[in-house]
């Protein structure tokens, strides 16, 4: 849940609309209408949450901060992938 943050919360959206649709087939009785409505709903408003919730769970590339607040630099001016390759070893 931590590593995949954009995952997580499109799954999310994913599993509350899989339950409308669920709960349709299993006899829920709701009008065409509202159906509709709650579709519609989960369509717009899913994706700006999920991306909303997603951004808090990432560092940004540019002027990346830790938690704290402390800004992140790169150690001897090395690219983040050549100080990865640096921490693995």
């Amino acid at each position: 849940m931590n590593t995949e943050p954009v995952v997580t919360a499109n799954g999310i959206a994913a599993f509350v609309s899989a339950l409308l649709v669920l709960g349709v087939a299993l006899g829920l009785d709701i009008s065409d209408q509202l159906k509709a409505a709650i579709a519609g709903v989960i369509i717009i408003v899913a994706p700006f949450i999920a991306a909303w919730w997603a951004r808090r769970k990432v560092t940004p590339l540019t002027q990346p901060k830790a938690e704290d607040g402390t800004p992140l630099v790169r150690i001897g001016g090395a690219t983040p992938s050549a100080q990865a390759r640096s921490l693995q070893k």
